[in-house]
């Protein structure tokens, strides 16, 4: 330590032109030691630049892979399966279609028809007696019509069971039969007219038991009503010329289909009151 202290004292007892050169050295060299300890404040700007955005030096890849892994994954697209328990709809069964018949004079057609009620509009042209009979599959016949000169008319065919019906008609002109399924006709129950021989679509009986109808014709020959169920028939009316009468009707209760049936040379009506 003392050989250091005359070192130093020698050192400043020399003349300045020593002295200057070599402090100036040491100057520098201590300016640069404390310059590159501290470091370039842009320098340290740029480093925490880049520290606080390490995405934006990412490469494509790790920005695709970082978007991916924090997508939300998208449910799966399906069609949906119907229980299989699910009631098929039975197939509509279609409706017949209507079937003609015609002829000149006296003739015989046949038709095959299904089981159930029909419905026959009936033409005659001709001047003398027509004469229509039905013969159903059984081998009886019903008689439909029996006139004097032109007619149109409607007239039922119960063709219950179904077959083979055979129409044979005693004319002297041209005839028509046009064979339709019946319909229904809910509003009948309660008011049914027309003119001449008519049948009415099917109806539900809403009440049963004793009923009271209004009944009017403007004819001269006869005038029947009859109410057809399918537990029985009912007549309700059987005269001769014009009518406008009140009658009670029974309804029998078991009865769930019905319809009117009505032999007339005039304009008719039923109403129930």
């Amino acid at each position: 330590m003392t050989r250091v202290l005359g070192i130093w004292n020698g050192f400043w007892a020399r003349s300045w032109w020593l002295k200057g050169p070599v402090l100036a050295v040491v100057g520098f060299i201590a300016l640069a030691i404390l310059g590159a300890a501290m470091g370039d404040p842009a320098d340290k700007q740029s480093v925490q630049a880049e520290a606080a955005s390490p995405a934006a030096e990412a490469s494509p890849a790790s920005r695709a892979a970082t978007s991916t892994s924090t997508r939300t994954p998208l449910p799966p697209t399906s069609t949906p399966v119907p229980p299989t328990n699910t009631p098929v709809p039975p197939t509509p069964t279609p409706t017949p279609s209507p079937v003609v018949l015609s002829g000149s004079g006296q003739g015989v057609a046949s038709a095959e028809l299904g089981a159930g009620v029909w419905v026959a509009d009936i033409t005659h042209a001709g001047r003398r007696n027509f004469i229509l009979k039905l013969f159903p599959p059984s081998g009886s016949y019903d008689l439909l019509v029996n006139v004097i000169g032109r007619y149109e008319g409607r007239r039922p065919v119960w063709a219950t069971p179904g077959g083979k019906f055979t129409f044979d008609a005693d004319a002297d002109g041209a005839w028509a039969i046009t064979l339709s399924p019946i319909g229904a006709q809910p509003e009948a129950f309660t008011a049914f007219s027309g003119k001449g021989d008519g049948v009415s679509g099917m109806f539900k009986p809403t009440v049963s038991g004793a009923r009271t109808y209004a009944f009017t014709h403007d004819g001269t020959r006869n005038f029947i009503v009859s109410l057809e169920c399918d537990k029985g028939r009912t007549l309700a009316q059987n005269v001769i010329g014009p009518l406008n009468v009140s009658r009670v009707v029974n309804i029998d209760r078991a009865a769930t289909l019905c319809l009117w049936e009505v032999q007339a040379d005039g304009a008719w009506s039923i109403r129930a009151q």
